[in-house]
Order: structure tokens, then C-alpha cells, then sequence
């Protein structure tokens, strides 16, 4: 379960605070899928973030079970964040001098997995997403669709309880954004965990369990 409680988060930009969160509530149980739209700077990259502890609030709470997010120290925030979370974003993050396999390793040996443990999980991740084949190769051998694919598989390693993309699809044509999606939402339906995507994707939308809209800081389900 999520559940996010009075939520806000505000800037200084010169002499201005700029409030971009403003109170936001809402619980999710798993499984389910979750589609966060909006216009570009309404602030659901933000949100996600802090929904995954990669961002502090100002005010409010986050509860992944019933564990206060911001509650407890930030080691014990990076190790939950490590094991319940996965990330997946628009653009693939994944590191150019390794090959898909080790790019999928990471979480696992960041985790404290041993080598050959850690080979094996990503091993399986990356045969769920189609390109055991492509194991070998290096993300600049690889196109757009695949490094996506590759990105998912490292961010369900660890086979966390909550998966967030932001903006998945939003650097891949039609027809490969869709292919992507499909990999994603098998993925989180064999996890029986919670899918929260950030999309512009209206057909992808479509398939979300709940959709809620991000605007003027808070929350509206539509």
C-alpha cells in the first residue's frame, strides 16, 4: 500500500516561493495500475519522486506499508527505497561501458548481492523482457525500444513492490512505446504490485486502473 497524506512541496526561485504540491491525499493498494497526467511542469515528475524518496517533501507524509517515509533515517530510506521501488524514465540512464546484463546487475549488487547471484536475477529479468539474446550488447548497440526494455528489467530485479515510470514512452515512436508498455504492465502484473506511470500517452491512459489529473497542485481523478 501507498498512501501519501497532506503532501506539499514548494521552491524558492530570487525572492518567490513557488508552491508546486498543495496538500495532495490518496492511497493505493496493490495490485494496480496508476496513470498520472498532466501539462508539462504541473509537477508529476516531482511528485514521483517523492513518492519513490528520491525528493523530500515540504510538508506531509508518505506510508509504503505502514512505514513513514520520511520518518526514518536516510540509510534505512535507501535500503527500502532499494528493495520496494523500482524507476523507470524517459530517457534510459543505463551506464554506456556496460553491457545490458551488467546494466541489469546493478540494483542487485548495490543490494548486496553476490556476483553469481546477481548475474542470475538479471539473467531472468532480462529473458521477461525479451532480450536474453541481447545480453552481451552495449546500450549504443542497441535501439530505442531496447534500452527501454533493458531499463525496465533493471528496475524489476529486485522485484519491487512499486514500480514508477516517468514517462516511459515518451522518447519511443507509436508502435515501440506500445510494445514497451505491454513489457511494463506484464511486469508489474507478475509482481501483484503497484504500477504508477507518468504519461502523456492518452491510449496508454486508457489502461491504467485510476487515472488522476495533476493540476494547480493537487490531485483530481478523472
Amino acid at each position: 500500500m501507498l498512501s501519501v497524506s497532506d503532501l506539499h512541496k514548494s521552491y524558492r526561485e530570487g525572492d518567490q516561493i513557488v508552491s508546486v504540491l498543495k496538500g495532495l491525499s490518496f492511497e493505493i493498494k496493490s495490485p494496480c495500475r496508476v496513470g498520472i497526467v498532466g501539462t508539462s511542469g504541473a509537477g508529476k515528475s516531482t511528485l514521483l519522486h517523492i513518492l519513490g524518496g528520491l525528493d523530500t517533501p515540504t510538508a506531509g507524509k508518505v506510508r509504503v506499508d505502514h512505514t513513514d517515509l520520511f520518518s526514518i533515517s536516510e540509510k534505512k530510506r535507501s535500503r527500502l527505497r532499494g528493495g520496494s521501488f523500482g524507476f523507470v524514465f524517459q530517457f534510459y540512464h543505463l551506464l554506456p561501458e556496460l553491457t545490458a546484463l551488467e546494466n541489469t546487475m546493478l540494483p542487485a549488487l548495490i543490494g548486496g548481492r553476490t556476483a553469481g547471484e546477481a548475474r542470475e536475477m538479471a539473467t531472468e529479468g532480462l529473458k521477461k523482457v525479451g532480450l536474453a539474446s541481447r545480453s552481451a550488447h552495449r546500450p549504443n548497440e542497441l535501439s530505442g525500444g531496447e534500452q527501454q526494455r533493458v531499463a525496465i528489467a533493471r528496475a524489476c530485479v529486485m522485484r519491487p513492490k512499486f514500480l514508477l515510470a516517468d514517462e516511459p514512452t515518451g522518447n519511443l515512436d507509436e508502435t515501440t512505446g506500445g510494445e514497451v508498455f505491454q513489457v511494463l504492465d506484464q511486469v508489474a502484473k507478475e509482481s501483484g504490485g503497484i504500477l504508477l506511470m507518468v504519461t502523456h500517452n492518452l491510449a496508454l491512459v486508457k489502461q491504467m486502473d485510476e487515472v488522476f489529473e495533476l493540476k494547480d497542485g493537487t490531485l483530481h481523478k478523472i
